[in-house]
């Protein structure tokens, strides 16, 4: 399987039909159910397009909004176990079907940000700037398999809904042990210091109903 190839002609659909930014990392679920639709033949299912815009700008002040807010689609790993492996999203706005999400790191790496997704199916990325596609090794084991398998659980409840959601919109396999693993660490969340996030907003619940 040639992924660069492959991921090109994605990122050729993707320019053809909503255009991109001169700058800025496209990554999440619009380049990568692409790439899906194209090995699968399945209609690939786009809700927006994600850029992700680096600074490294120090933060000059603690934010006071909620917690809860500071997710952007609440499948992102804002904290970690250093602040090498962590990054903080400042804002976000949307223009037509383009989501640009400005974040903070000290680490400008494209791998900071698609590690961080909690689902195997999303880990890709592109660099514009570079013209150069990152992915993980998650994200080629789904490809070659089909799939899905939680990368991360810093958000547990969500992740149990986004990962129901992407077997539907993939038509991808999911093992009830993902659902599982999610509700063990939902019950025992005392035990894992990097639960980041167990409720939902607006957009989460009604998701789950």
């Amino acid at each position: 399987m040639n992924i660069e190839s492959i991921s090109r002609k994605a990122l050729t659909i993707l320019k053809l039909k909503y255009g991109l930014p001169k700058r800025g990392f496209l990554a999440g679920g619009s380049l990568a159910n692409t790439i899906w639709g194209i090995i699968s033949g399945n209609k690939p299912v786009i809700n927006d397009i994600d850029i992700f815009l680096y600074s490294n700008e120090k933060e000059k002040e603690k934010e006071k909004e909620d917690p809860e807010n500071t997710y952007f689609e609440c499948y992102l790993h804002i904290t970690g176990s250093s602040e090498n492996d962590s990054y903080i999203i400042r804002k976000s706005e949307t223009i037509g079907n383009l989501n640009f999400i400005n974040y903070e790191s000290v680490n400008p790496s494209p791998y900071l940000i698609i590690s961080s997704f909690d689902i195997n199916c999303t880990q890709v990325g592109y660099s514009i700037e570079e013209d150069k596609f990152y992915w993980t090794d998650d994200f080629i084991k789904f490809l070659d398999s089909g799939e899905l398998k939680i990368s991360n659980l810093n958000t547990p409840a969500h992740t149990a809904i986004r990962i129901l959601k992407k077997k539907n919109e993939l038509n991808a396999h999911l093992n009830q042990f993902e659902i599982e693993i999610c509700q063990y660490v939902l019950n025992n969340r005392s035990i894992f210091s990097d639960i980041r996030s167990i409720r939902f907003m607006q957009k989460y619940a009604d998701m789950y109903i």
